[in-house]
């Protein structure tokens, strides 16, 4: 295990389509696992009070709240919608991790969400 460097974040940011760009910002904003974001429900987020929810996990601690970054809040206020957070075939974890993979391919990096 690794942390990735600013420089890292950045080019990967620069590099990535908008749908991956906009859950690794999440991810890094916030610490949240890639199927806890698309599990997530609307009513889960909570805008006016900046925070996620996260009701389910594999142990006590992994339901827990989430506070939002200025970052984290703008994407997530971006992609709101009521019902789930991300809808529809092209937004599934599946969908995200391949692309993540292949972008990492590209660049030559070598880490996980």
């Amino acid at each position: 295990m690794r942390i990735v460097s600013y420089a890292e974040e950045r080019i990967y940011m620069q590099h990535a389509d908008p749908l991956l760009r906009d859950v690794a910002t999440i991810i890094v904003e916030t610490g949240i696992r890639p199927g806890e974001i698309f599990s997530a429900h609307g009513e889960h987020l909570n805008l006016d009070e900046r925070y996620i929810f996260i009701p389910t996990g594999k142990t006590r601690f992994a339901r827990r709240t989430i506070p939002l970054t200025n970052r984290a809040y703008g994407v997530l206020g971006r992609l709101w919608k009521p019902g789930m957070l991300y809808e529809g075939p092209a937004t599934t974890n599946q969908v995200v991790m391949r692309r993540h993979k292949a972008l990492c391919k590209r660049l030559g990096f070598d880490f996980r969400l």
